[in-house]
């Protein structure tokens, strides 16, 4: 049986995350986040993460040994590595594939792991993978697709091309069977994704037609709103429309975003970062099921957290 390490390598092969590793440096998010123990972090990692922020994370015992289970996560949120370290002898989690490789919380922002929990993940013969850009630009399991795709939408384009024309897209231009009043379109939506409540901020008069769907921190995108506008989308539906962190930089932008939207006539929708990225990891989990890996997705308990 093959081992985690064919695993990772195929992950490798199907995200393609070399191509990524100049465009998504992430040592400066590490200094960020950890301050002073960025060091003792990045003792840590294999060599090159910190460059990359795509890959293999952690390399943990037994990364050689066949994988019992394989299980995807947007976050690596308290409850979801409690349930890794639980799982123990039961069914022991060799491989956890993560889109995010911090946490994040609606009212603190982004939260890394300790390193004594990656140690203690890492002892325990739990070994990490974090897929983020390769991910949300993936063909078959971006979050922005699948999240479309869930929704019953039709997928009509590419939306927001990252790096000019001809290149990776962050979300999809989707259309619903038939034309929705927002309230509805609403009540679909928050359905769908499994979230009690929804920021919906109501700038256009008419019907929901044509939606901008971006997954997760579409709020942050430059000119997103413009976009919409050339697109010719009544709606913006993302994770995050409204930025409640108390960071005086992020909330001036978020200022203006909101500000562009009314001044657009953009509907905008949010429904929580982790929900909404939610997608593309129950599809690659799909996937690796029909692969032969014992795989499944775990949960964020609170979505909005």
């Amino acid at each position: 049986m093959a081992s985690v390490r064919d695993l990772v390598s195929q992950l490798d092969a199907l995200f393609d995350v070399e191509r990524f590793a100049a465009a998504e440096p992430f040592r400066t998010s590490l200094a960020g986040l950890y301050g002073p123990g960025a060091d003792r972090l990045t003792g840590l990692l294999p060599p090159g993460w910190a460059e990359r922020g795509n890959g293999l994370l952690l390399q943990g015992e037994g990364f050689d040994r066949p994988p019992c289970r394989v299980a995807c996560a947007v976050f690596p949120s308290g409850p979801v590595l409690a349930g890794v370290l639980a799982a123990g002898s039961r069914w022991p989690v060799q491989l956890l594939v993560l889109h995010h490789p911090a946490c994040y919380r609606t009212r603190r922002g982004w939260a890394p792991v300790p390193p004594d929990v990656l140690q203690a993940l890492g002892r325990a013969g739990v070994s990490i993978y974090a897929v983020h850009t390769p991910l949300d630009l993936h063909p078959r399991f971006g979050v922005s697709l699948n999240l479309s795709r869930h929704l019953g939408f039709a997928v009509d384009g590419p939306f927001y091309e990252t790096a000019g024309p001809g290149s990776p897209c962050a979300g999809v231009v989707a259309s619903p069977p038939q034309p929705l009043g927002l309230a509805e379109f609403c009540r679909q939506v928050r359905r769908a994704v499994g979230v009690t409540r929804l920021d919906v901020l109501r700038h256009g008069t008419g019907a929901v037609r044509r939606v901008a769907v971006v997954a997760g921190g579409g709020h942050t995108l430059p000119g997103v709103i413009q976009r919409c506008v050339e697109e010719r989308c009544d709606t913006y539906l993302t994770g995050t429309v409204v930025e409640r962190v108390p960071n005086e930089r992020w909330q001036r932008s978020n200022a203006a975003f909101l500000a562009e939207a009314a001044s657009k006539g953009v509907n905008l929708v949010g429904a929580s970062h982790c929900a909404t990225e939610k997608f593309g990891l129950l599809a690659l989990a799909e996937h690796l099921k029909g692969g032969g890996w014992p795989a499944e997705f775990l949960p964020c308990p609170r979505p909005w957290g």
